[in-house]
């Protein structure tokens, strides 16, 4: 009985492989083909991070305060 089990187990890790080996084998295929298509290798995503906020000129700075003003008058107004 425990032969058995063991063998059916043995079958599914098999098969598994074998899936596994069939969908890595796909992949190294789209790889081959972009670099067939493109000339470049596809190379690990890079992390695209904002950059630094620039400081806001003292005319900005002066426009934003106006128009913040302006915002609260109307807000206060019923």
């Amino acid at each position: 009985m425990l032969n058995a089990l063991l063998e059916i187990i043995g079958l599914f890790l098999r098969a598994t492989m074998f899936v596994m080996d069939v969908l890595n084998g796909i992949g190294n295929l789209l790889d081959f083909g972009r670099l067939v298509a493109t000339g470049r290798a596809d190379t690990a995503p890079h992390v695209r991070v904002p950059p630094d906020p620039k400081p806001l000129s003292p005319e900005a700075e002066r426009a934003l305060a106006e128009a913040d003003a302006r915002r609260e008058a109307q807000a206060g107004r019923p």
